[in-house]
């Protein structure tokens, strides 16, 4: 029988490894917690690459649609300019 313990360490990522496997930054990592696949053991999260796999097919990662998210939130703030979230959301 053969030990799959080295693979399967291999498959359990740190919030940088999975920012750097998602090709986004931690802080994008952090905000979206809620959403992604995740074991916190103690302090520390976890993430299981099979499993963020499976979330990403059905769930795939969209940088304009957090940009367009982001510039609604700050219109409702007051903190944009229309001229500036024209640029975004165009």
């Amino acid at each position: 029988m053969k030990d799959n313990t080295d693979k399967d360490a291999g498959d359990v990522l740190t919030i940088g490894e999975l920012a750097k496997y998602l090709k986004m930054s931690a802080s994008y990592v952090y905000k979206n917690l809620d959403k992604l696949p995740h074991k916190k053991i103690g302090t520390m999260v976890r993430f299981y690459r099979p499993s963020v796999d499976v979330w990403l097919s059905h769930h795939p990662v969209d940088t304009r649609e957090s940009d367009i998210e982001n510039a609604s939130t700050r219109i409702f703030h007051g903190h944009t300019r229309k001229k500036k979230v024209a640029t975004v959301l165009g």
